[in-house]
């Protein structure tokens, strides 16, 4: 008998350290698995100060009649959680906080951020600067024969790389590695920087495993592995720096213009896209780059101009991991992560933006013999692609 009770003991606590928690900071309700949800289909209500527990991350968006709405827009995001008394479904994540009573800043949190390019999207309604900035949707001929979807355009299917900042999680998805995502949850007060300290407790891509899929995002981020995100705001503008060298600019969108993004790429119910209901991205100062408001180029904009740190056909050095890229934007394939000390050669300028704080062009570059990537393998002298000139020295 005691040898069954240390046993179940055991697998208790083995339980528990294989779940992670999240505090309910209001009376909620509990959902189940019927589709579209209104109220009336709560299976159970959960007290506020309730600890609820997840073992993976089931993320889905629920339109709900009467329920606080998410993000600003007719969906809220639902995680699939079990109770302490056993029940399970799922809860909005406007209902959950940390564990540990962290939170994230008010000017991050509930919103999605949208990827920057869209906003090129929505002011020339050409589709083709998805397939230019995403690799995903450029490449989608070349896997789909793998999937049911051989009927199917790529718009019919697209879903833009995202992140949500929230006090029980941060989620971001990316479709460059076929609907593949990151979550985690904050393990560090930062309140007075611009950091955010996090666990990651999944890192997951779909399971195609074909020569000609590449996997390019979920890799840099491992399950129980701690991280920092700097972001640098600027208004409706965001750009996110790991501290593994990732990077990635986002741009902040209202209910009604993603509605019309929606409507611009896969309208429902011939629904058709209203432009009068489209409000551009601001910067802090309250400017917008498309309105004449602002007299200086954006950054993403920015014709190639010359910089103090980078010059043609100057061999520089890189200083510190460094992805080399197939074309200059953050969002375009990674050919390899160059190991700091990697030598290069200059072949070409590119156009000149701000990224972390530092002025600096996009350069094409050749890398040199002896070259490693960040895992210790030699890169083939030769080589030749896109990096930020503000890590080269």
């Amino acid at each position: 008998m005691k040898k069954n009770i240390l046993f179940l003991l055991f697998f208790l606590y083995s339980f528990k350290l294989f779940s992670y928690e999240c505090r309910i900071t209001k009376d909620s309700n509990l959902y189940g698995d019927k589709y579209p949800l209104s109220v009336s289909d709560a299976i159970g209500l959960v007290k506020k100060g309730s600890i609820v527990s997840f073992d993976t991350i089931q993320l889905v968006t629920y339109s709900i009649d009467g329920e606080e709405n998410f993000l600003n827009s007719d969906y809220s995001y639902f995680l699939y959680v079990k109770t302490e008394f056993g029940k399970e479904g799922y809860i909005s994540l406007l209902n959950l906080s940390n564990i540990n009573n962290l939170f994230i800043k008010d000017e991050l949190k509930n919103y999605i951020w949208n990827p920057e390019y869209e906003i090129d999207l929505l002011k020339t309604k050409d589709k083709n600067i998805v397939e230019s900035n995403n690799f995903f949707y450029a490449n989608y001929d070349k896997w789909k024969k793998y999937t049911d979807w051989q009927n199917e355009k790529w718009y019919d299917l697209y879903y833009a790389p995202l992140i949500i900042f929230t006090d029980s999680l941060i989620y971001f998805s990316d479709t460059e590695t076929f609907n593949g995502y990151v979550c985690g949850y904050i393990t560090k007060n930062l309140k007075d920087t611009n950091e955010i300290e996090w666990l990651c407790i999944e890192s997951k891509t779909n399971d195609y495993s074909y020569e000609d899929i590449p996997s390019s995002f979920v890799p840099f981020f491992k399950k129980g592995h701690i991280y920092k995100f700097k972001y640098f705001l600027d208004g409706d503008y965001l750009n996110i720096k790991s501290d593994n060298f990732f990077s990635y600019s986002f741009v902040k969108f209202n209910a009604k213009t993603n509605f019309e993004l929606g409507n611009l790429i896969y309208p429902i119910n011939n629904n058709k896209f209203n432009e009068k209901n489209v409000s551009l991205p601001r910067h802090a100062d309250g400017t917008c780059d498309y309105d004449g408001s602002k007299k200086t180029a954006a950054v993403q904009t920015v014709k190639p101009t010359s910089t103090t740190n980078v010059t043609k056909n100057e061999t520089m050095f890189v200083s510190e991991n460094l992805k080399l890229r197939s074309a200059e934007a953050t969002t375009s394939e990674i050919i390899t992560v160059m190991s700091a000390g990697t030598k290069v050669k200059i072949l070409e300028l590119g156009k000149a933006e701000n990224i972390d704080g530092i002025n600096s062009n996009w350069v094409k570059v050749e890398v040199q013999s002896g070259a490693k990537d960040r895992d210790g393998n030699p890169i083939k002298a030769g080589t030749i692609g896109w990096c930020y000139g503000g890590y080269l020295k």
